[in-house]
């Protein structure tokens, strides 16, 4: 289906300009666009895997942050 619709001018650049970088049409960067904008929120399976906004899975934080010096207090600990 054709239709006209109006944008302000510097989307439209950011838009060819994504749809060039990623070798794709207008048409299907902005079909992409409205699929995953109109799409219902996908409800992850499990309590350990989280998805963001752009519908992507990614492991949920546990427990506590490890840091830098956690780690060599480990290695130190172990012989590593």
């Amino acid at each position: 289906m054709k239709t006209t619709i109006e944008l302000p001018e510097d989307l439209f650049q950011a838009a060819k300009l994504t749809a060039a970088q990623r070798r794709i049409t207008l048409k299907t960067l902005f079909t992409q666009a409205l699929r995953k904008e109109i799409a219902p929120p996908v409800k992850a399976s499990s309590g350990l895997i989280q998805v963001d906004e752009d519908g992507l899975p990614y492991l949920a934080g546990r427990g506590k942050t490890v840091t830098s010096a956690e780690i060599d207090r480990l290695d130190e600990e172990t012989g590593g």
